[in-house]
């Protein structure tokens, strides 16, 4: 990969996604790391790969939010576009909590501060569509970014025609009404159940539909509720499983209204589930 228009000094390569590389990168004429992300030369044959490509860059640049990556420069290298932004010095939410050893509790923490983040990109007109564990990076100082808007929506824009019936994100992640009517069913609320499916993965250790292939993943998704977290964890308060179910209800309308509500009652529960940890170390143990 070529320096950018002689502006950019490339210094590694971080990741490669569908369609795009990412590398770190050295601004002179701002003296700081940034991260560029440039769309691959196979993936630019494919419109809609520049589609998505192109409309990332134009949301980056206009949202302004803290703990979203800050577009500083865009342009072409070798007919190829692309955009620097803010460098995150950090790591996956996965290996963040594998990185640090936190228990579940602590993890689930952490998703509440992510909840918060993703409130805030809501408010400010945008969906993320693809909030999974891996785009989401914790910096050093344990603070989440959101990356990856390939996906996202502006809430005030009506889906595109090419996306009419696409089902757009991690298969996972995909809420059921994605599943039945593709970007059109996009809404505040299928990122609350994405991050229902995160929250159940770190309480559970598992995903809520693990089906052999991706057309019974999918089908089970639409037409089948999540089996009950309390059930399926052992020792996992009601309270904590109502806040997971809640997120995941089929029907956007049962779901909390907004990130921020489940934000809300994940801290009650976490907190609730914090003096019950409490009570029980308290606890004298009985004698022999």
């Amino acid at each position: 990969m070529e320096p950018h228009e002689e502006r950019y000094e490339i210094l590694e390569k971080l990741g490669e996604g569908g369609y795009a590389t990412v590398h770190l990168a050295f601004d002179p004429q701002e003296r700081v790391l940034v991260a560029v992300k440039r769309l691959r030369s196979c993936s630019a044959k494919d419109p809609v790969n520049v589609l998505y490509f192109l409309h990332e860059q134009q949301i980056l640049s206009v949202l302004d939010v803290r703990g979203v990556p800050r577009v500083s420069g865009m342009g072409e290298s070798g007919g190829l576009p692309y955009f620097a932004m803010e460098f995150v010095d950090g790591a996956t939410l996965e290996a963040h909590i594998r990185n640090h050893g936190l228990d579940r509790i602590d993890a689930a923490w952490l998703l509440f501060c992510v909840a918060l983040l993703v409130h805030e990109i809501h408010e400010a007109g945008v969906v993320h569509g693809d909030l999974k564990p891996d785009n989401v990076l914790v910096d050093t100082a344990g603070n989440p970014w959101l990356v990856d808007f390939g996906a996202a929506s502006v809430l005030s824009e009506a889906p595109r025609p090419e996306e009419d019936d696409l089902i757009v994100g991690t298969l996972a992640y995909i809420s059921p009404e994605i599943v039945r009517e593709g970007v059109r069913g996009r809404s505040v609320r299928s990122d609350v159940y994405a991050l229902g499916v995160m929250l159940y993965d770190i309480l559970a250790g598992r995903l809520p539909f693990d089906g052999d292939s991706q057309t019974q993943i999918l089908e089970e998704i639409e037409t089948r509720d999540a089996p009950p977290l309390h059930e399926v964890v052992p020792g996992i308060s009601r309270a904590l499983s109502l806040v997971v179910m809640r997120a995941l209800a089929r029907r956007p309308a049962d779901r909390y209204p907004s990130a921020r509500h489940f934000a809300r009652a994940l801290g009650t529960a976490l907190k609730r589930e914090g003096v019950r940890a409490a009570r029980s170390a308290a606890e004298p143990i009985a004698a022999a």
